[in-house]
């Protein structure tokens, strides 16, 4: 405690001054009749470093002690002869100016430590005004974030109505699942019905194509597509009435048309646990009553004809790469009235693999587009296409899209194409 600091410094201060009386004035004490007394290097000291209080227990002692010397240099005299005003002034001295510098100590101290909160209060409330800078920095830079990605989503989905808009069954599945993807970061796929009960692929997007068979696999042996099938409700593994399955699709969704038939099943078949939340199964579902609003609309206005299974096209050529240029080419112009619209698009698929243009055709815009050129083609049948294949060449000529041209120039030709960087040329 302060007390006990300021009463060992007062005594030990006493002490020493005591023991030098002693030494140089024959064993005499108090100092009686000097001036300035040496009282006053205990009292000032300790009432401007301590207050009011150490000054006035030091007044005290040096009082008492000043009262001891004056005593012993008037042997005989009562002690009340002593406390005259001449005998008294050095003590009352000492507690005048004891308390007038410890009060004036005091009330610096006071005025200091005030000083010292309020200084205080606005450090703390200055690392509290930059903690909440940084933090609405922070956040305005979130909201910025968030801000970008909602207009570049909000542009998305607005390149995606007007695609969906003008879209067939098979795009506008396409579309669906880019957007799951996009707004869900899930991968999904949408199955078809069979007559047989069972359920085939129609398009997948959001793992790799080498799963297609175990992914089908366990969706046509799993309890959620049976029940949408059945149902014909929306089957959620994520409600609190259902539980996720071991395999297969987490959520299915019955995609249907006008008539509340059931044409396809739009699957959530896995999502990243980050991504998971209410918000990405509601956009799913969403998405899902979009398409069938499209599946409506096709069915009113009789736009596309039914579509066909992925496995079924490919189970037609178990193995496509057997058949060569010349025979895709010659299937185009055997069967003009009976090719449906899906088997043109994908021999068209491997001619073009033969040609070295790579697969896919008939599951981007390119194949929808070709598809309507050969429904075009199939309704008049009378005007045959000739199909001509030449390895003529011009070696000035560095760029391809630049050759095409050229050689639709030499042939005296037109280039039939929706590379919008080709209609530049």
């Amino acid at each position: 405690m302060w007390w006990a600091h300021a009463l060992l410094e007062i005594a030990v201060l006493f002490g020493i001054i005591v023991m030098l009386e002693m030494k140089l004035g024959d064993g005499k004490i108090g100092a009686y009749k000097v001036h300035p007394h040496p009282y006053w290097l205990v009292v000032i000291p300790m009432a401007a470093a301590r207050g009011v209080v150490a000054g006035m227990v030091a007044a005290c002692v040096a009082s008492a002690l000043y009262l001891m010397g004056a005593q012993r240099a008037n042997p005989g005299q009562p002690i009340e002869a002593l406390l005259t005003v001449t005998t008294m002034l050095e003590p009352i001295l000492f507690f005048g100016v004891g308390f007038l510098v410890g009060e004036f100590r005091d009330v610096t101290a006071a005025r200091n430590k005030r000083q010292a909160v309020k200084l205080a209060a606005a450090r703390n409330h200055a690392k509290k005004m930059r903690e909440q800078r940084d933090v609405l920095s922070e956040a305005n830079r979130i909201l910025e974030k968030r801000l970008v990605d909602h207009t570049t989503q909000f542009g998305n989905l607005i390149v995606a109505a007007t695609r969906i808009e003008h879209a067939g069954r098979k795009e506008a599945f396409e579309i669906a699942l880019e957007l799951i993807e996009e707004h869900c970061g899930a991968g999904a796929s949408v199955l078809m019905p069979l007559a047989d009960g069972t359920v085939d692929f129609l398009c997948h997007r959001g793992w790799p194509e080498t799963e297609s068979a175990d992914r089908l696999r366990e969706a046509r042996a799993c309890d959620f597509v049976r029940r949408a099938v059945e149902e014909g409700r929306t089957i959620n593994g994520f409600s609190l009435e259902e539980s996720p399955p071991d395999s297969g699709p987490l959520v299915v969704a019955p995609l249907v048309d006008e008539n509340g038939v059931i044409e396809a099943l739009l699957c959530l078949d896995e999502i990243p646990t980050s991504r998971l939340n209410a918000s990405a199964v509601r956009t799913f579902l969403a998405i899902g009553e979009w398409v069938s609003a499209v599946l409506a609309r096709l069915s009113r206005t009789g736009e596309e004809v039914p579509i066909t299974p992925t496995s079924a096209l490919l189970e037609a050529t178990p193995n496509p790469h057997a058949l060569s240029a010349e025979a895709c080419l010659e299937s185009l112009d055997a069967e003009p009235d009976g090719l449906s619209a899906q088997e043109a698009a994908r021999r068209l698929d491997l001619l073009k693999g033969h040609l070295g243009g790579g697969g896919g055709v008939s599951e981007t815009m390119e194949g929808q587009q070709v598809r309507s050129l050969l429904d075009d083609r199939a309704k008049f049948a009378s005007a045959p296409l000739v199909h001509r294949i030449t390895d003529q060449d011009f070696p000035e000529i560095s760029d391809v899209d630049s050759k095409l041209v050229k050689l639709a120039k030499v042939l005296d030709g037109k280039v039939l194409t929706n590379d919008f960087n080709l209609w530049l040329d």
